[in-house]
């Protein structure tokens, strides 16, 4: 029986042959011979093996010749054969014809029709029919040797991830193979898993965590690892937490592997990088699976995370993954559980994303740099006792300690001498204790302090207590900076009422800290009582609250040595006692910055109201000046025109006069004949003669008296505008206004005025050659009568009377209008003048008012941003307390404050 793999391997021309031969050629067509001899001859199986040889010498139009004859059930194959040999000839398109027209109801020769056309294709260049033809064939006929690690190659080489991960997924639910694990593991590991949303790889993972505990937690590993940068993390871990939720566990079953990834991916929601409303839903899952195979190192973090999220997020835990926690807590040691590197990185992260909006107090920032060397301790010296700063002197041995006595010092070794100041806002060096501002100001003084180099330890120094409410608050910041204390009693009455409320205060806010205490003994007790006797007294009453307190005697005559006392108060060093104080300041970092937060907004409203304040005053003071201007302008104008206008009136009262003066002019010598002429020359003269010393001089001096007027006033307006800029200057608090005024107005003015009065420039005017009937009458007369005797004296008479009679005011007006003229130019420019002497002021008042609506603007945008979405800055501040209480509840089994974030 012919098997369907020899028409595949082109190898059926072998049953025809009885006995192998290098000549299958000879040997078919030996065949073809005898079979045509018969008498029902079939040559059909013949032609057709002859068609396989051929195809086998490459003798491709032979073979097609020889199958296309083939008619019986042969003719499937012959034409898929045909079909090769066109593939062979690279004839694609008639390759391709003839396979897609082989019609059969075989599995074999149906995907062996399959593939080759898949190779065509690939020949071709048609990545996408190839594609296409190679998915049909794997999901018909995924069994076909062969089929599915060609289709993986395929897809590898065209990168078509998409295609090979889906094969190698399906092909493992098909076979349970664990080849194909790993062909996942290797894409994942070339991070190509992520083109998938993870919701497509749950069918997978669920036929997986079934099949093989020890796999899923393999691949579940890789696949999130490539998730961890993706936007696509938090719908994984929504979609896994889903399918474990929904599957049975065992009770002791551990992944260490998916325990870390929930952790790492527990930190990350966190860190600040997550809104509140992103994983709010997904943590509680979250932590309600790890809980279920958290490794032993994890347990009892996954229990602290279970009850801090708990704390802060109350009812979003069920009720037995919460009680599973505590019980987890009760049962377990936490020591060491966290370290200075969690810590660090906790207010690091705090740190990072508040600055993006608001500063972290660079004090909290100094003093967690401080807590996080533990290499170092930090002994707080402190006391009622004036002679506190004597001592410490004693104990440093340097003099720069007194200098320092009323601030808030950290002494610490450092071979050159350096002084920092540390305020809320930066650390800056200083030269000398005299530069250092505030009170409440820390400053650290580092130098050659050979002792606390030899006792690796800083001393923090505080003023002696007074009992101040400022500073109480201080006394209790530098106890939880503190990892021991130095207290120096009072020296004249140790243990006083007020002492005793102090270090009872001290005794609760650090019992854990080792104290020990310095009694500095008066000389006349040391003489009359002893010193053994007056400590054993104040030991006594100091028992009640410290039983076996140890206290050191300073007196004049007996050296203390503070090598073993630092000793001692250093002996009892504890990495658990630092991590508790750097708790405690995480927890007021955010303390603080919620408060900050509210005061930012409460200073928003504030600024925006300031500004608006000053916004209507600087915008009245534009109008008052404005309108000041107006007036000052008006004033100053009319009171020139004044001027102008009363001596104008003059010269029209007084020119007709001085031209009929002119009469006099007339005698017997005149030449009537052109005694018209000698006239005109006449008035002109003597109206400018009369403009330039009676008008000009009055004009000059009214002018000057104007001038001098126009000066007060001015500087009134400079006291005004002085006054303004004080007014302002207090409301700002520095000094941001002037005013100034343009000096040069007056200048320019007097400047002016004197050019304009300093002579007369007066037209030629033709009063005596008008053309009017007695003007014509006389000239022609004169001209006519001139030589006759008795006619002359009688025209010299008519000459003079119309001399004395004419009516010369429109000649007055006229010349008024001409010699003020220039005058009147000068009053029609006064108030632009004006204008430059209040520009600079009006300028100034103008970009103050647009600064402050800009900055109105730029504050009520913030002001709405904080208001609009308050739950920006207060979600995670609460996801950052998550973290605190957790690290609290690993620390301290519950949590030590219970004042809520």
């Amino acid at each position: 029986m012919t098997s369907e793999k020899q028409f595949v391997q082109k190898k059926y021309y072998q049953t025809l042959i009885e006995q192998e031969t290098d000549f299958p050629v000879r040997s078919l067509g030996e065949a073809y011979y005898r079979e045509q001899q018969k008498d029902v001859p079939d040559l059909t199986p013949i032609r057709f093996a002859q068609g396989e040889v051929y195809f086998l010498y490459k003798d491709f139009e032979a073979a097609i010749f020889k199958w296309e004859s083939i008619q019986n059930e042969l003719a499937p194959w012959a034409k898929k054969n045909i079909a090769d040999a066109y593939l062979e000839l690279e004839q694609y398109s008639t390759a391709e014809e003839i396979y897609k027209r082989v019609s059969t109801e075989s599995i074999v020769l149906h995907t062996e029709v399959s593939l080759q056309l898949f190779r065509l294709y690939v020949k071709d260049g048609r990545t996408h029919e190839a594609t296409s033809i190679i998915s049909e064939t794997i999901n018909n006929h995924p069994d076909y040797p062969g089929v599915t690690e060609l289709a993986r190659l395929f897809f590898e080489e065209i990168e078509d991830w998409a295609n090979a991960i889906h094969l190698a997924m399906k092909e493992f639910m098909r076979t349970n193979s664990p080849e194909w694990i790993d062909i996942i593991k290797k894409y994942c590991d070339e991070q190509r898993t992520t083109i998938f949303k993870p919701e497509e790889y749950i069918p997978f993972l669920s036929f997986m965590l079934r099949l093989d505990r020890i796999r899923f937690e393999k691949i579940v590993f890789k696949l999130w690892e490539n998730y961890e940068e993706q936007s696509e993390l938090l719908n994984w871990v929504r979609e896994l937490n889903s399918l474990l939720l929904q599957s049975e566990l065992p009770e002791q079953l551990s992944w260490k592997l998916l325990s870390q990834q929930y952790l790492k991916t527990f930190q990350l929601f966190l860190s600040g990088k997550y809104t509140l409303n992103e994983i709010q839903e997904i943590i509680p899952l979250l932590l309600k699976n790890w809980m279920r195979f958290a490794e032993s190192n994890h347990f009892v973090y996954t229990a602290c995370a279970v009850l801090a999220w708990n704390e802060v997020f109350p009812g979003t835990i069920d009720e037995d993954t919460v009680s599973v926690a505590n019980h987890a807590l009760t049962n377990s040691s936490l020591n060491g559980l966290i370290d200075v590197h969690q810590t660090k990185q906790l207010f690091s992260s705090i740190v990072t994303w508040a600055e993006e909006d608001m500063q972290v107090s660079n004090k909290l920032k100094w003093i967690m740099e401080n807590l996080q060397n533990k290499q170092s301790t930090i002994t707080l010296f402190t006391g009622t006792s004036k002679l506190q700063t004597t001592i410490l002197s004693d104990v440093l041995g340097h003099e720069q300690v007194s200098q320092l006595s009323s601030k808030l010092a950290l002494y610490s070794y450092l071979p050159e001498p350096e002084l920092i100041e540390v305020n809320s806002v930066e650390s800056k060096q200083v030269d000398s204790p005299s530069e250092i501002g505030s009170t409440d100001h820390y400053i650290h003084s580092k130098g050659p302090f050979e002792l606390l180099k030899a006792e690796n330890t800083s001393l923090m120094s505080i003023p002696p207590y007074r009992g101040t409410v400022q500073e109480r608050s201080s006394l209790s910041v530098n106890l939880h900076m503190a990892d021991s204390i130095i207290y120096v009693l009072n020296e004249e009455n140790p243990l006083n009422e007020m002492e005793m409320n102090v270090i009872r205060q001290m005794n609760q806010q650090a019992n854990d800290h080792t104290f020990i205490f310095i009694l500095p003994i008066p000389k006349v007790a040391e003489e009359e009582t002893g010193v053994s006797y007056y400590m054993e007294t104040v030991k006594k009453n100091l028992n009640p609250i410290f039983p076996n307190a140890e206290i050191y005697p300073y007196t004049t005559s007996q050296a203390v040595d503070w090598s073993h006392v630092l000793a001692e108060v250093n002996s009892e060093r504890s990495n658990e006692r630092r991590t508790r104080k750097e708790l405690y300041f995480i927890k007021e970092t955010l303390h603080y910055l919620l408060a900050k937060r509210a005061d930012k907004e409460e200073k928003l409203i504030d600024v925006i109201q300031w500004n608006k304040e000053m916004l209507a005053k600087v915008s009245g003071a534009s109008m008052q000046l404005g309108d000041l201007e107006q007036e000052v302008g008006e004033r100053l104008k009319q009171n020139y025109i004044s001027i102008l206008q009363e001596l104008s009136a003059e010269v029209e009262a007084d020119i007709p006069s001085v031209l009929k003066s002119t009469a006099e002019s007339i005698t017997d010598q005149s030449n009537l004949a052109t005694i018209h002429l000698q006239l005109n020359e006449e008035m002109n003269r003597r109206m400018e003669e009369y403009l330039q010393n009676t008008t000009l001089p009055k004009l000059y001096s009214s002018l000057q008296k104007w001038i001098g007027l126009t000066k007060e006033e001015l500087q009134q307006i400079r006291a005004y505008l002085d006054e303004m800029a004080t007014s302002f200057n207090g409301l700002y608090g520095i000094e941001k206004f002037q005013f100034p005024v343009d000096d040069q107005l007056l200048h320019d003015w007097r400047r002016d005025t004197g050019r304009l009065t300093s002579g007369v420039q007066l037209e030629h005017i033709n009063i005596m050659l008008k053309h009017n009937p007695t003007q014509l009458l006389l000239k022609g007369a004169g001209k006519l009568l001139a030589g006759i005797g008795q006619n002359k004296a009688m025209l010299q008479q008519k000459y003079k009377r119309y001399v004395e009679t004419e009516d010369y005011s429109e000649v007055a007006k006229h010349v008024s209008k001409q010699f003020f003229a220039p005058y009147h130019f000068f009053a029609m420019a006064i108030q632009k003048d004006l204008e430059s002497f209040f520009q600079k002021p009006k300028d100034e008042l103008t970009h103050t008012a647009e600064d402050l609506v800009e900055k109105i603007n730029q504050f009520e945008l913030s002001l709405a941003k904080l208001q609009q979405n308050p739950t920006a800055f207060e979600d995670p501040i609460k996801l950052f307390t998550v973290r605190y209480k957790q690290y609290e509840y690993l620390f301290t089994g519950s949590p030590k404050v219970k004042q809520e974030v």
